[in-house]
């Protein structure tokens, strides 16, 4: 289970599907950012959500975050993606 740190704005995971990572520390995207993935994935519509991971990489603060959610896009895992973000929202 993700945990959050409100001031630093880290999570820190454990992902399932993150090709073979134990635990790592995550740089979040601003809140908005965020409820706008969850939006796109809650409609299963992956060109708006690779549009805005494709924004994310521009910054080296989330490479981490966006490592993290490549493979719930890639296999189309739209509602454990939304799952996993609501979570970081309820920390």
């Amino acid at each position: 289970m993700p945990l959050l740190d409100d001031d630093a704005m880290v999570a820190t995971a454990t992902p399932d599907q993150a090709a073979g990572k134990s635990q790592q520390s995550l740089t979040l995207p601003p809140s908005a950012t965020i409820d706008t993935l969850i939006e796109r994935a809650r409609c299963h519509n992956v060109l708006a959500v690779r549009e805005l991971v494709q924004d994310l990489e521009q910054d080296a603060a989330y490479a981490a975050f966006v490592e993290y959610i490549q493979p719930y896009i890639r296999h189309y895992r739209f509602k454990q993606l939304v799952t996993w973000l609501d979570s970081l929202k309820g920390q």
